[in-house]
């Protein structure tokens, strides 16, 4: 069986790149994108497993910047989602979680300050229980 195929995007490079060496050594393969458009395209593809989404991936300074739940909602509905944030608030899970029209846009909503741990059990519990196949 192939290795589960995790999406994960987040404007800041660094970061994006430490969360995809950790994946990749625990055996998934990891596609990476730097900004809400190379998201959507990797979504839109159909070849992922999961999507580990960053709220605000066009302006960390704009509290209102919401790229990331957004494109959560609108791109790939069979895709399982987790959102996180180094911003985390009760607007943002609700937003994140919270059913407006449809399903919620992820399942899952981490603040990233809670660490690659609670990640990693996070990804490893979803994709367990998901029946979303390629």
């Amino acid at each position: 069986m192939s290795p589960h195929r995790i999406l994960v995007a987040d404007n800041d490079s660094e970061f994006l790149a430490v969360i995809a060496r950790c994946l990749e050594a625990l055996g998934y393969e990891v596609l990476t994108a730097i900004t809400a458009v190379e998201a959507r395209a990797v979504l839109d593809a159909g070849n992922v497993h999961l999507a580990i989404l960053d709220t605000r991936l066009d302006d960390d300074t704009d509290s209102d910047d919401m790229t990331g739940i957004t494109l959560a909602r609108q791109s790939a509905p069979t895709v399982p989602k987790i959102v996180w944030s180094a911003f985390p608030s009760f607007d943002l899970v609700r937003a994140a979680l919270g059913r407006t029209t449809g399903p919620p846009a992820a399942i899952a909503f981490l603040p990233k300050t809670d660490g690659l741990e609670v990640l990693v059990e996070s990804v490893r519990q979803i994709l367990q229980s998901s029946p979303n196949k390629l």
